[in-house]
C-alpha cells in the first residue's frame, strides 16, 4: 500500500523506519517544523523523524498547519491508502482524514482507553502502574477516541523511565503497525469500540510538575523522579549562600523500614554519604543528582562538596500544587 506517514520525536522512528523497509511505499512524511537553537534562535534543527526520513531518501513535509488547503492538496496528490501516525503532535481534522480510503491509524503508547493525551507514559508511571502497552487505533475527530485494531501489553520494570520506557514501546508498537496494515492488505482487519466509561486522560506535562512534594508518599515521590526523566526531570531546592539552588534528580529509590520521623524534606546524610530526605512514610533516597552547570553524580560525589547543617530542608518553590 501507499503510506503518508505523521511523526515529529525520536519515539516515531521505529515505525518510520520499520514502513521504509517493509514492500509498502512511502510516499510522504509529514512532520513538525525545525525547531529554532542557540543565541538569537538563528540555528534550524529538523525534528528527529524529519532527519531520518531525508536520510532515507523519503519526501518530507513540513509544515505549521497540516490541515491548510496547500498541505490538504500536497498530500492527496500522493494518492496513498493509508495514514499512519506516531507522536505527530497536532489535531488532524476531518477533510486529512477523509483523503485515505483506508482511514489514519495511529500509534498511541497506553492500552486504551486507559491515559488517552499527550503524555500517556509520563502519567503510567507517575501513578505507579505495573504495566502498560501500545494501541493501534483508527483515528476520529475525538481525541485517541477512535475503534482499535491491535493492542499488546508491555510490563514496567522497577527501573523504568519515561525515556526507557518508550524506547521499549516504540519497538513493539513498530511491529503492532506493520501487523495491522498486513490485516488491511488481507481484508482481516477488526475493528473494536472503546469503552467511553473507562476512559482516563493523560494531561499535558509542564516543568512545574517535576517539583517535588515531599509531604507525598515516599513511593509516589520515586515514580514521579521516573516519569519526568528524561524531561522535564524531577527537582527541589536547598538554601545555599542565603540563595535557593535548584538541585536535579535522576535516580531515587525508596529506603524500606525508615520511619520518617523528621518532617517531610529534612536532609538525612547517613554515615556512609548516601543523601536521603524524609517523606510522609519512609525515607527516599537521592542517588543520582545534578547541580545547575554541573554533569550529574552520585550523592556521595554530591556530598563530598555540599555541606547540610542538621535539620535542614529541601524546598518546593512551585506553589500550585
Amino acid at each position: 500500500m501507499k503510506i503518508v506517514f505523521f511523526g515529529t520525536p525520536d519515539e516515531a522512528l521505529p515505525t518510520l523506519e520499520a514502513l521504509a523497509r517493509s514492500h509498502h511505499e512511502v510516499a510522504l512524511v509529514v512532520s513538525a517544523p525545525d525547531s529554532r537553537k542557540g543565541r538569537n534562535h538563528k540555528t534550524s534543527l529538523p525534528s528527529p523523524v524529519t532527519e531520518r526520513a531525508l536520510k532515507l531518501g523519503l519526501d518530507v513535509l513540513t509544515t505549521e498547519n497540516v490541515n491548510s488547503g496547500e498541505a490538504l492538496d500536497l498530500i492527496r496528490a500522493k494518492g496513498a491508502d493509508v495514514g499512519v501516525i506516531v507522536a505527530y503532535g497536532r489535531i488532524l481534522k476531518q477533510p486529512l482524514i477523509d483523503i485515505f480510503h483506508h482511514g489514519i491509524f495511529n500509534l498511541h503508547f497506553s492500552i486504551l482507553p486507559a491515559f488517552r493525551g499527550a503524555s500517556p507514559v509520563t502519567m503510567t508511571i507517575a501513578a505507579g502502574q505495573r504495566e502498560t502497552g501500545v494501541s493501534v487505533q483508527r483515528i476520529v475527530l475525538k481525541l485517541d477516541a477512535g475503534p482499535l485494531a491491535r493492542q499488546t501489553i508491555v510490563s514496567i520494570d522497577d527501573e523504568d523511565t519515561t525515556g526507557s520506557l518508550k524506547k521499549r514501546l516504540a519497538f513493539v508498537g513498530a511491529q503492532e503497525m506493520l501487523d495491522t496494515l498486513a490485516d488491511i492488505e488481507e481484508g482481516k482487519l477488526e475493528l473494536t469500540e472503546q469503552d467511553e466509561e473507562a476512559a482516563t486522560f493523560a494531561k499535558t506535562i509542564t516543568k512545574d510538575m517535576g517539583d517535588i512534594i515531599w509531604d507525598r508518599d515516599a513511593t509516589a515521590i520515586v515514580n514521579c523522579v521516573r516519569a519526568m526523566n528524561p524531561w522535564p526531570t524531577a527537582y527541589t531546592h536547598f538554601e545555599r549562600g542565603g540563595k535557593l539552588e535548584r538541585l536535579i534528580i535522576h535516580r531515587a529509590e525508596v529506603i524500606e523500614d525508615t520511619a520518617s520521623a523528621s518532617e517531610p524534606g529534612t536532609i538525612i546524610e547517613s554515615a556512609s554519604k548516601e543523601l536521603m530526605v524524609s517523606t510522609a512514610t519512609s525515607n527516599v533516597r537521592l542517588s543520582v543528582v545534578q547541580r545547575p552547570g554541573k554533569k550529574p553524580v552520585t550523592d556521595r560525589e554530591f556530598l563530598n562538596g555540599v555541606r547540610f547543617e542538621q535539620g535542614a530542608k529541601f524546598v518546593r518553590q512551585t506553589q500550585n500544587d
